[in-house]
């Protein structure tokens, strides 16, 4: 007898990405249900019952982490298993603020297709069983005692242990007639607090005291006893384990290419000053028609020696939170304007006009920061522009937050280089195409700003097609202003 399909919804603003995700898992007992923004896939929650929600972190408007906020919040949908799946969201702060929204899982771009199988599997595999333990009594028993994941049933009543399977016997130490009859606070860590940010739900102590981190499902029941609750543990210290092996080693590559990075970006100015100097020493210091031409080549090269150290140096302040915000009160029409127009003259040289459509709003923000980022996109969007071209800056008020955005009519991203756009030392391949300088820290240094500032950034673009930029920044509802250190 063939199973009954189970429901799966799958959540990306891009159709190339739910496409991708849709081959990968199409199976005869799968019935895929594609979402192309969080409002969608919330309409879907309402209507359908899923096994599991695959949800991109990064969409524009209401995002992965919002949607997921969202879904936790409904009584209606609050036990739905959430599986992100990001490319760019990969640092600890937005795993932990994943799984702090009630994620089970994440999944990392590019997909592996067999990773991504067995996890799906194993969701759906649970979602029959759950759906199975609360159609009746009888078959409640067949799987409590067929899974091989330690089971608990417990009394909604007293919170005391009412069954236990045998794996559940096994994983606490006690035998199987001194564990039924427990309250459930036995089995409970008494340190509590924490554990969620380390992606489980809570530690539990075995009969000989020893704490392992677990992972939790519960299941409404309705037994002989009255009200219940079916609880499946898992003990994920191996996961755990291997999770934080694997960010160390995470670690330790990115530093190593960080070290890499920075000596191939030192080394052309350094090399450049060095020979143009000793060009200029063994002679051509009384060559007229080319000393001063070699002196101006030395200031161009220390100038991006000084702008790629003064970005360095920003980047390690950020990093290392010794550049935290202090924010206050600023009002933001006249501030952006008065900054964006003192750049005049760089649009000027490179005849692009520069347009403004803002909108007065009270922002609750580090006034420096700020005027980092709107500086750093409104350079950006002149420097990869097109003689004659145009840049656009808007805002507009959404909610709690002001948005912020930046279009240019310039030569834009290819839509390969937009999930890397904001991490270090990433230029477009159509910059370096095009010889256009930069340090490949500007936007790593945007993004680490923005979110230290409870906003958040991104992008859209193509490759000739300009570039739109937005962020977003907290307004300054019943905030008291700070002053600046």
């Amino acid at each position: 007898m063939p199973l009954e399909r189970v429901k799966l919804l799958l959540v990306d603003d891009q159709p190339a990405n739910l496409l991708a995700l849709a081959s990968t898992l199409e199976s005869p007992e799968l019935e895929l249900v594609l979402a192309h923004s969080g409002q969608d896939a919330l309409r879907w929650l309402l209507k359908e019952e899923f096994a599991v929600v695959l949800l991109d972190v990064q969409m524009p408007g209401l995002d992965g982490f919002e949607t997921a906020s969202l879904i936790r919040a409904r009584e209606r949908t609050g036990h739905v298993p959430i599986i992100f799946v990001t490319a760019v969201n990969t640092t600890d702060t937005h795993v932990t603020r994943g799984y702090r929204l009630g994620a089970v899982d994440y999944i990392f771009k590019p997909l592996v297709s067999e990773i991504l199988k067995a996890k799906v599997s194993a969701f759906v595999d649970m979602f029959r069983k759950n759906r199975e333990l609360k159609a009746s009594e009888e078959r409640y028993r067949a799987v409590f005692s067929a899974v091989g994941e330690a089971i608990l049933a417990v009394s909604d009543e007293t919170e005391r242990i009412l069954d236990a399977n045998e794996a559940a016997v096994n994983l606490f130490g006690y035998d199987r007639r001194t564990l039924v009859g427990l309250h459930l606070d036995r089995l409970e860590s008494e340190s509590g607090g924490g554990p969620a940010v380390q992606g489980f739900d809570r530690y539990l102590r075995r009969k000989d005291g020893f704490l392992f981190p677990a992972e939790i499902t519960e299941a409404a029941a309705n037994l002989d006893t009255g009200p219940a609750r079916i609880v499946v543990i898992r003990d994920v210290t191996e996961r755990i384990q291997a999770a934080e092996a694997e960010q160390l080693r995470e670690k330790d590559k990115m530093q190593r290419e960080f070290v890499a990075n920075v000596s191939h970006e030192l080394r052309t100015p350094i090399a450049a000053i060095k020979g143009f100097s000793e060009t200029l020493r063994r002679g051509a210091l009384n060559d007229d028609r080319n000393r001063l031409r070699f002196v101006r080549t030395i200031e161009a090269h220390a100038d991006r020696l000084s702008a790629l150290v003064e970005d360095l140096l920003t980047l390690a302040a950020l990093e290392s939170g010794r550049d935290v915000p202090h924010p206050t009160v600023v009002e933001f029409e006249p501030f952006a304007r008065e900054l964006i127009l003192s750049m005049a003259p760089l649009s000027g040289r490179r005849r692009v006009s520069v347009e403004l459509d803002l909108c007065a709003a009270r922002l609750y923000v580090d006034a420096k920061h700020l005027s980092q980022v709107l500086q750093n996109l409104v350079d950006n969007a002149i420097k990869y522009n097109k003689p004659g071209g145009k840049v656009n800056v808007s805002a507009s008020l959404d909610r709690d937050y002001l948005k912020v955005t930046v279009k240019d009519t310039g030569i834009g991203i290819p839509k390969e280089d937009l999930p890397k756009i904001f991490t270090r030392f990433h230029r477009s391949s159509k910059a370096k195409e095009l010889s256009i300088r930069g340090t490949g820290l500007g936007l790593n240094i945007v993004k680490h700003i923005i979110e230290a500032n409870g906003g958040k950034v991104w992008v859209e673009s193509g490759s000739n097609e300009g570039s739109t930029f937005h962020f977003t920044i907290p307004l300054a509802k019943g905030k008291i202003p700070v002053a600046a250190k």
